[in-house]
């Protein structure tokens, strides 16, 4: 009699913890539940967002079973992708995409085509490896270069490295709260054992991840804000909060004020030069669930945050941003494709400032399991970046790399277009065929590189085509934007062509 009367006692803390994010607690008891469809989908739901893809994947194989929800298919998806079930994942991102008809959310389709696309996408000669001395058995992850070394985020046992002391346990993963911790590098190229970073910055929740000012007298970092009078529900929030050095010790300022109270503002990265915070939002108006944003430092204070636009930003999440010197844009996604979970990719202004497509940074940077965090040197030849990848100390572990040359981390964007190039007068294949791509800006002209210097083509009166050369500035991208392509043998040709740009 006492098994009978536990089922709906457990069952009601379940729903009572799910509901206030507590997925790690909720799971242990929908387990001991029978399994209606609410509490089947809710225990898929709390594996999955602690990123237990092996668990949630038979929950939501039952779950497609009984609905066909395309919230269960797009979920049953991405576990099956995660955990190397390649051929299966497209079927089901394929049944997604079918969900939408008249368009609007395009993930099914991409991801699909991602899986193709990306199989054998590599960096030849990237030395690439665990960072054993910085890893424990729980979760490292958002590492910053600071001084002579690192400070990342943990969520290891505050014993494990002179931590801050705390009992208290994220009800949503079952772990500590995170911390900030620094170690550094030494003389003889190894680093440092890990110790907690600025204690003064700790409070009895999250902290992290953050971001130094360009001098390192500031940071801002992410930490939790309790409920307002004006939050929804009482809900408690992330935050974008600021600190300052004062000598030995960090002094905790004040949160950013970047408007809207009801959402999550996280991950903060700054630009070089201090005027540009970039950071991670699910405030509404978005693309999908967390879009990433820009604010302008100007007359003393922040400006409105702007949304990056649907060249970087998906229905997904874009999180993590990363702005190395050269005006590269480094950030995780799951809403692009790739090799499963969140893969870090890369973006670039073009010629207007215009952010390009995101582009995947390919592997080792990328694995199935859940890629972020990357960050790299000011010589762009070594970096760091966090990841939940197999054969790992913990649930997320720091990995780093170096590159065979400076700034070699980027791949080109994956082919999407083919094309054959025929000879006109007999219709065979031309292998070897010179093939240049210009972009059309919004004033009808073309844009790109012929031969090593930039041009324009304009149409003239008579519908003819004339080139002019313009001025290429010796500080702009150090690639062309389109190079000298040549068809195979058979006269074809696989190129990437952007879906926002015309040719």
């Amino acid at each position: 009699m006492s098994l009978v009367a536990q089922a709906p006692v457990n069952l009601r803390q379940a729903d009572q913890l799910y509901q206030m994010q507590g997925y790690h607690a909720a799971a242990v008891l929908y387990e001991q539940t029978d399994e209606d469809q609410l509490a089947l989908e809710r225990l898929a739901n709390s594996y999955r967002l602690n990123h237990d893809t092996e668990n949630a994947e038979p929950l939501y194989a039952k779950l497609v079973e009984q609905s066909e929800h395309p919230a269960h298919l797009l979920h049953y998806a991405q576990m099956l992708h995660s955990n190397g079930k390649l051929d299966l994942a497209k079927k089901y991102y394929l049944r997604y995409d079918a969900a939408f008809p008249g368009g609007g959310d395009r993930r099914g389709k991409r991801m699909a085509l991602a899986i193709d696309q990306f199989s054998g996408a590599a960096n030849a000669g990237v030395v690439f490896e665990n960072a054993v001395a910085l890893n424990s058995e729980k979760s490292e992850f958002s590492p910053v270069f600071y001084g002579d070394g690192l400070v990342f985020v943990s969520t290891r046992n505050a014993a494990d490295s002179s931590g801050p002391a705390t009992a208290r346990r994220d009800k949503w993963t079952g772990d500590e709260y995170s911390a900030l911790y620094r170690a550094d590098f030494q003389s003889d190229g190894s680093i440092s054992t890990p110790v907690a970073f600025a204690t003064g910055l700790n409070t009895k929740f999250h902290e992290g991840p953050l971001a130094f000012t360009n001098n390192g007298s500031g940071l801002l970092y992410t930490r939790n804000v309790g409920p307002t009078k004006k939050s929804a529900g009482g809900e408690s929030f992330l935050k974008i909060a600021t600190a300052v050095n004062m000598g030995n010790r960090w002094l905790r300022d004040d949160l950013l004020d970047l408007g809207g109270e009801d959402c999550n503002d996280v991950h903060p990265a700054v630009s070089p030069n201090g005027e540009q915070l970039f950071f991670a939002s699910d405030r509404p108006g978005g693309y999908g669930g967390m879009d990433l944003y820009v604010t302008t430092f100007s007359n003393g204070h922040w400006g409105h945050p702007v949304n990056m636009g649907p060249t970087i930003n998906t229905a997904g999440n874009e999180v993590f941003p990363f702005f190395y010197d050269d005006g590269t844009l480094y950030f995780a996604s799951d809403g692009w494709g790739g090799f499963g979970g969140l893969d870090i990719f890369y973006a670039q202004p073009d010629l207007y400032g215009d952010w390009e497509q995101a582009a995947n940074l390919g592997l080792p940077f990328n694995s199935p399991k859940d890629d972020f965090g990357y960050i790299l040197n000011l010589t762009g030849t070594e970096g760091y970046l966090s990841s939940a990848r197999a054969g790992g100390l913990g649930k997320d572990d720091l990995y780093h790399f170096i590159l065979p040359k400076p700034q070699s981390n980027k791949l080109n964007h994956f082919p999407n277009t083919s094309l054959c190039v025929v000879d006109e007068s007999d219709g065979q294949p031309v292998g070897g065929a010179v093939v240049a791509v210009f972009s059309k800006n919004e004033t009808g002209e073309y844009l790109g590189y012929d031969k090593g210097e930039m041009v324009k083509w304009i149409a003239d009166s008579h519908g003819q085509f004339v080139k002019e050369t313009l001025f290429t500035d010796p500080f702009g991208p150090a690639e062309p934007l389109n190079g000298a392509l040549k068809t195979a043998p058979d006269g074809r040709l696989n190129i990437y062509l952007s879906d926002t740009t015309a040719y």
